[in-house]
């Protein structure tokens, strides 16, 4: 991807989040960290699912096996915590939240890609 399709991407998303922020009546930084913490607590599950076979929520058991497996689970694991360890560093620094949001997102398509089932 061009730099100079990664800056409209950016744009785009950055005009998404700003009206749905407008609607949910919330500000920018408190939907990131709303969307921040149901992802960490979706992965939280789905890895606890594929340890142990519990810990899911509805259609979280179909999901967890879909992407995760006993041998792509320290990758799952690590990912998770790079996650986790990122938005904290975006809070405590005050960082670009919707770089946070990118980023997560291409970890999240690394494992996936790189750990196929």
């Amino acid at each position: 991807m061009s730099k100079t399709e990664c800056d409209r991407h950016a744009a785009d998303y950055r005009a998404t989040v700003n009206e749905a922020a407008g609607i949910a009546g919330v500000d920018v930084d408190q939907l990131a960290g709303y969307k921040a913490r149901l992802l960490l607590g979706l992965m939280e599950r789905m890895i606890r699912t594929a340890a142990t076979g519990e810990g899911s929520i509805g259609e979280e058991r179909a999901l967890a096996t879909r992407l995760l497996n006993r041998r792509s689970l320290p990758q799952w694991v690590e990912t998770w915590e790079a996650i986790g360890r990122a938005k904290a560093d975006v809070a405590s620094l005050n960082l670009d939240r919707g770089l946070l949001v990118l980023e997560t997102f291409h970890r999240l398509q690394q494992v996936a890609r790189e750990h196929p089932i």
